[in-house]
């Protein structure tokens, strides 16, 4: 399978919820989130999380503590 790696222009949907569980902003039923993996377009933790991961993948990340 083809692995997400630096360069790499990728589409993602997410759902952003806050430690409580309650969603605070999703791209469901949007156009999904796209930017170039190293170009440090999105928040710098969230564009390193996607690195590695492979198509149509599941990832939940947390907040960097």
């Amino acid at each position: 399978m083809q692995q997400v790696k630096e360069g790499d222009v990728v589409k993602v949907h997410y759902t952003g919820k806050l430690t409580s569980g309650e969603q605070f902003d999703s791209s469901v039923g949007r156009e999904p989130l796209e930017f170039t993996v190293g170009a440090i377009q999105t928040i710098k933790d969230y564009e390193a999380g996607k690195r590695g991961i492979t198509i149509g993948e599941k990832k939940t990340m947390n907040e960097p503590t």
